[in-house]
Order: structure tokens, then sequence, then C-alpha cells
């Protein structure tokens, strides 16, 4: 209510006050809901001006950097608890490990020795197994991982044909079944898992074609359909999951185009979207999924724009935000994402600082940190994410 003050003037009462501010605050909040953020942050602070704030932005830890043991690091993969991070490199025989500590800095842990070229890295959804796939060496690598302290322990190794060159690895919802892209065989080599020992077993057939040079690795929420990016076709391929014995039937039509060179694809928890960084093209594919086929279609808008040469895509386990590495412009590229539309927004700013080629980039399950392995300064560099009112 209003009533007049002893100069003329009108004041406000305390009740009415409370109800206009709960007011604004359930209207700012439906639409964040439909936007996937307020629209507002703390860069937008100025003087005289209510302090709003950027949900999903990324702020760098301090330090802002953590060495690596060796040049190169190119994968990176925070465990289910996160509580350990481990990286891969382009070249080399070792692994490195961290352990991750509340605020979300990383302290090195030390190296295991692997096979030559460790360029991909995943867990397993009960954060028992580590797989390493060793682009130089042609196999993938098969880890005890104890939960308690993340240290791991070799159960030996996996041969594939020479010259596979395997590059990107994925282990399916379930934990039942485990797939390795192989680069230059244009393959993909499939594995179930045993649940007790992380031990893999190839499947018949051991493996499925895909499109040239398959990448980057997903295996739907469902655990239904799996998706590999081919950087020499341009493509998506998209295959079914046989969720009872893990194995894969590719789709009609086999695969969707993307942009140029799509390095990586990832796909909303929700199952309804998937997003591939296209490195030639300097673009997020976006696409909408159907979940009872697994087809993938490009949306209205279908393709963003990045930084340069973008390698790296990954969604907040929130599914409000997306981030991208772009490698050639030392940094990342950061997304507000509507979860009703699949669309991504850039957000303000668009991009943070990173080192030198970002390469591997991943979000911890808990939605608190990013971490992306810098291929060109030999350092992962480290995010806390900005999640306001969310």
């Amino acid at each position: 209510m209003l009533r007049r003050n002893g100069r003329g003037g009108a004041v406000i009462s305390g009740a009415a006050l409370a109800v206009f501010a709960a007011f604004t605050l359930a209207t700012l909040c439906q639409s964040a809901g439909a936007q996937g953020s307020l629209g507002v942050g703390p860069d937008r602070m100025s003087s005289g001006e209510i302090a709003a704030f950027r949900p999903g932005g990324l702020t760098p830890i301090s330090p802002a950097t953590v060495a690596t043991a060796n040049p190169s690091p190119i994968a990176v993969a925070v465990s289910p608890d996160s509580r350990s991070v481990y990286v891969g490199y382009e070249t080399g025989t070792a692994i490195s490990w961290y352990q991750r500590v509340a605020s979300g800095r990383l302290t090195s842990k030390g190296t295991l020795a692997v096979a030559a070229g460790p360029r991909a890295l995943a867990i397993s959804p009960n954060g028992k197994s580590v797989y390493v796939a060793c682009f130089e060496g042609d196999s993938v690598l098969q880890y005890r991982r104890n939960t308690a302290t993340g240290r791991l322990a070799a159960l030996g190794s996996v041969p594939l044909p020479a010259g596979s060159h395997p590059h990107g690895v994925a282990v399916s919802p379930n934990g039942a079944s485990v797939y390795v892209a192989n680069y230059d065989a244009g393959t993909i080599v499939q594995f179930s898992r045993d649940a007790t020992s992380g031990r893999l077993t190839a499947l018949s057939p051991a493996t499925v074609q895909t499109g040239a040079k398959p990448n980057g690795l997903a295996v739907s929420p469902d655990g239904a359909f799996a998706y590999v990016a081919n950087r020499g076709s341009n493509t998506i391929s998209e295959f079914s999951r046989d969720r009872r014995t893990g194995a894969l039937a590719g789709l009609a039509p086999a695969a969707v185009p993307t942009g140029i060179s799509p390095y990586s694809v990832a796909i909303s928890r929700d199952g309804r979207f998937a997003y591939a960084a296209n490195g030639a093209s300097n673009t997020i594919s976006q696409f909408a999924r159907n979940r009872t086929t697994g087809q993938l279609s490009a949306l209205s808008r279908p393709a963003v724009a990045t930084g340069s040469n973008p390698h790296a895509v990954a969604i907040s386990p929130d599914g409000m935000s997306v981030y991208v590495s772009d490698n050639d412009v030392k940094g990342v590229s950061q997304y507000s994402r509507n979860t009703r539309t699949g669309q991504l927004t850039a957000m303000s700013p668009a991009r943070v600082g990173a080192g030198v080629s970002p390469y591997g980039l991943a979000v911890s399950p808990d939605g608190r940190d990013v971490y992306v392995a810098n291929e060109g300064s030999r350092s992962v560099s480290e995010y806390r994410v900005n999640h306001g009112h969310r």
C-alpha cells in the first residue's frame, strides 16, 4: 500500500515492497527456465545498476592452470565421484593422475606408464574402471580404479589391428559395453565389459564401419544408440545399440552431415539434442534427436559460431550450459542452452581464456568445475562454474 510521508511524497509499505520483490524474482526465474539463464551477469555490473550474475559462466580458479608431466596433453576425464582427474597425451607413454579438492584445484598424484599415444580416456559409470585408447600403440589399456584413492592398477591391454590408430573411447551408461573409434581404420571396435573385473571381451562382429577418420564417441543416456564424429567425411555416424548384447547396427540413414572436420559429439542428458564441434568450420552443429528412432535432424538454426578450430564440446550436468575448446585462440567458448528448444546462445563474455591450443575438455559430474587440456602449453586450465541463482 502507498502512504504519504510528511513531505507530501509517497512511500511504499514494507509488505507491498515484499510482494513486488517476490513477483519480480518469480518473473526472472521463469525467464531463466525458458532461456537457460537469467541473461544478466557480474560482467554487466556498472555504477548505479543492480549487480546481476551469469549462470554457467566460467571463472578461472587460482592458480588458473596446473602443469602436466608431459608435453601435448589432449584428453581429460573426471571420475564419476568428481574426486579424480586423468590426463592423456598426443604422444608419449604415460597418463597423469590428479586429485581434485573442494575448491576445484588439482593436485598431481603422479603418472602411470602406458602404450604410446594415450589420446583418449573413459571411466566406467561406477568409477571402478578406466580405459585408455593408445593411438600409436594400437591398443586399449584396461585399469582397475580404487574408488577411495583414485589410484589405477593395470589389468592388461587389448591389441587392435596394426594401423587402427584409436582416437576415441566411450563406456555405455549401464557400464556393460566399451566402444573405441579407430581413426585410420574407419571403424568402431565394440567390447562387452565384465561388471566385476572391468575386463573387455570383443563382440562378434568385433567392428562396425563408420565414416572416414572417426574421432569422438558418445552413447545416448538411455543406452539405446551411439554416435561418432567423422572428421574425414564431415558427418556423424548413427547406430542403434542392442541393450542386451551391446552390439551396434547402423541406422538408416547411416550418417547426418555436420560442418567441416567434426572432432567431437555430445548428447544432452535428457537425450533430446546433440552437438558437434566442427574444427574447420568454427561452428557447433545443433541437432534434435528422436529418442525413439535415435535419428538426428538439424535444428532450425543448424549451427552457432565458435572461436577458431573448436575441438571438444561438453554439456553441463544440469543441461543449461555448453562449453567448447577453441584450439587456435587460447580460449573456451561458453553458451547458455535453452533446455526446451536445444538452441545455444553465446554468453557474455562469449569466451574465457585458456592455455595454448586447448583441446580436451571435461565438466566435473557435480557440475562445479571445468577442466581443459592445453596441448601447446603443457598444462590443464581449471575453472569454477558460476551457478548464480539457478
